[in-house]
């Protein structure tokens, strides 16, 4: 896993389990969005998802929600987003024009 994106995973579960045993959470919904975390690997996705599974009680989790790129995401990642409980996928776009997305540095067309 690569060493910046493990210290912020490792920083962001480690607030999570702080915030959880403090306040008891038990969430109902979960939603990773802003940033395109779809950026992350398969494998760094695999530890995020499966620490937060450690720190929090998600049995009453109704809706485990990953925003996405579509430039960041593939049949594979999307199915071990499935397989990792995520169970509804938020796909933002920014513009329907092709000139727009290139001017913000997007890697996919509209």
């Amino acid at each position: 896993m690569r060493t910046k994106n493990r210290a912020f995973l490792d920083a962001l579960l480690r607030e999570t389990r702080l915030h959880a045993e403090a306040y008891g959470i038990e969430p109902e919904t979960i939603y990773f969005g802003g940033g395109t975390p779809s950026m992350l690997s398969i494998g760094e996705l695999e530890y995020l998802l499966g620490g937060l599974r450690e720190c929090l009680r998600v049995e009453a989790v109704r809706e485990w929600t990953f925003e996405v790129n579509p430039a960041t995401v593939s049949a594979a990642k999307a199915a071990r987003l499935r397989a990792l409980g995520v169970n509804r996928i938020s796909l933002g776009a920014q513009s329907w024009d092709d000139g727009i997305l290139k001017t913000l540095g997007r890697a996919h067309t509209a």
